[in-house]
């Protein structure tokens, strides 16, 4: 505001349109900000599939390096990580062109106040109107330049607050419920199993969303297990052996039936 009011006082009128060309390339920043904001969700969906991914692969590295699935495996996190460097690569060409905009603002305000200095107001730019002025724009620049950045800063600390309250308003676990309750079926014994009980890896949320959710899922399960005594789960691999034990854990979302 300072530096608005002195270029006013030095070059009259002409400061206007310079003026008028900083409003008009403030919804361009405002822009290039939004832009950040989009280019980071991408950016943290991508990071956390790759994490994900590879964490995962960590926790079984002994079962891959079994069956010597490494190519395989490698080439999941490979593709997870060109997704990431992917949507990086289109923040940066944001930033880049963001950048252009924010160093030739600077210079397209000092040239049309000087041009309708000249030419329109047929004044002389003497050297100390000139010199004055030009410092006046540069100094005007920087808060200029910092705007952009404070608007990007803040929207990508936008994402990551939104990213945090999206997950502490996911829908609370049941499991604290379901084992929190006396395990004794209707003859008055304690019990261990599954009561007509189908399980998924979707929230309940998520699968009245979709219809029919396509995740994973136990279906028909009346187990009894006996108490105190040695239980084996068999099967082969992918026939939802843990995912048995999980649901038994509470870690599987209940459609229908009783743990």
């Amino acid at each position: 505001m300072v530096c608005v009011i002195l270029l006013y006082q030095i070059l009259g009128l002409s400061s206007i349109p310079g003026l008028i060309v900083m409003v008009l390339l403030l919804p361009v920043n405002i822009g290039f900000a939004f832009g950040f904001g989009r280019a980071q969700k991408k950016i943290m969906a991508a990071t956390d599939q790759r994490i994900h991914t590879t964490n995962e692969i960590l926790q079984n590295i002994r079962i891959i390096k079994y069956f010597a699935w490494e190519k395989r495996f490698s080439k999941v996190i490979n593709e997870k990580r060109q997704a990431e460097l992917k949507a990086l690569r289109g923040k940066y060409i944001i930033w880049s062109f963001a950048v252009a905009v924010w160093n030739t603002v600077p210079v397209a305000i000092t040239f049309f106040s000087f041009m309708v200095y000249t030419l329109v107001e047929k004044k002389p730019l003497y050297p100390s109107v000139a010199f004055t002025a030009i410092s006046l724009f540069g100094i005007l620049r920087v808060p200029l330049d910092q705007l952009g950045d404070m608007i990007a800063h803040v929207n990508e600390s936008s994402v990551s607050i939104d990213r945090v309250e999206e997950f502490l308003n996911e829908e609370e676990t049941e499991k604290y419920e379901q084992l929190a309750h006396e395990n004794i079926d209707e003859s008055g014994e304690e019990t261990i199993g599954f009561e007509n009980g189908c399980f998924s890896w979707a929230s309940k949320q998520e699968i009245v969303a979709e219809g029919a959710s396509p995740a994973f899922r136990l279906m028909d399960l009346d187990i009894k297990f006996a108490v105190g005594k040695l239980n084996i789960i068999a099967g082969p691999t992918g026939s939802g052996k843990t995912s048995l034990l999980m649901a038994l854990l509470g870690e599987m979302s209940c459609i229908t039936g009783k743990v």
